[in-house]
């Protein structure tokens, strides 16, 4: 019986592994530019060691913030933020796609083991096995926090064009006051 759980367990790894390695790695880059490829393969690299190119890359692609003579302090304001919270998300995101290859690893080597385990030893690989799983949740619930921090920064940010148009609205209207009293 236990020739025949190892066997399962192998043919099991056989037949599933490489069909997910595979949808792991489809190639998804899609950018047609040489400016946009170049961001998006810094994008999809799995690498957190060059943040500092993903933001060179980010600038190269959506441009900087305006100069102070270019565009009013709102609108530089929010094109700073809105490019940190996108930087910060992309960096996120990064960091998370690395973890996921450290445990796509791990996975591979319960696995691997799995296989080759001595009767009795199912306790320790299911502990190694939940707490990848717990780590993989974590993952998971960083990114969630990042998606809402960006929708965060969204309605901030429509929030302050409606106040601008408010307050351009009320300058408006005193100009108007102001036209119609010296007529």
């Amino acid at each position: 019986m236990i020739n025949q759980a190892r066997a399962q367990i192998t043919q099991m790894i056989g037949q599933y592994r490489n069909l997910m390695a595979s949808i792991i790695h489809i190639n998804l880059k899609s950018a047609r530019l040489p400016v946009p490829q170049s961001f998006e393969t810094v994008v999809r690299d799995h690498q957190v060691n060059n943040f500092s190119s993903l933001t060179s890359a980010y600038g190269s692609t959506y441009g900087l913030v305006p100069v102070a003579t270019a565009a009013n302090s709102t609108g530089r304001a929010l094109s700073d933020m809105d490019d940190a919270l996108a930087l910060d998300s992309l960096k996120l995101l990064k960091a998370s796609d690395q973890a996921t290859d450290v445990e796509i690893q791990s996975a591979d080597s319960i696995e691997n083991v799995a296989g080759q385990t001595a009767p009795g030893s199912a306790p320790f690989l299911t502990a190694t096995a939940i707490v990848s799983g717990i780590d993989s949740q974590a993952l998971t619930q960083k990114m969630l926090a990042a998606e809402l921090r960006q929708e965060a920064a969204r309605l901030a940010h429509r929030n302050t064009l409606r106040k601008e148009n408010a307050n351009h609205t009320t300058q408006l209207r005193g100009v108007l006051v102001n036209l119609l009293q010296h007529q």
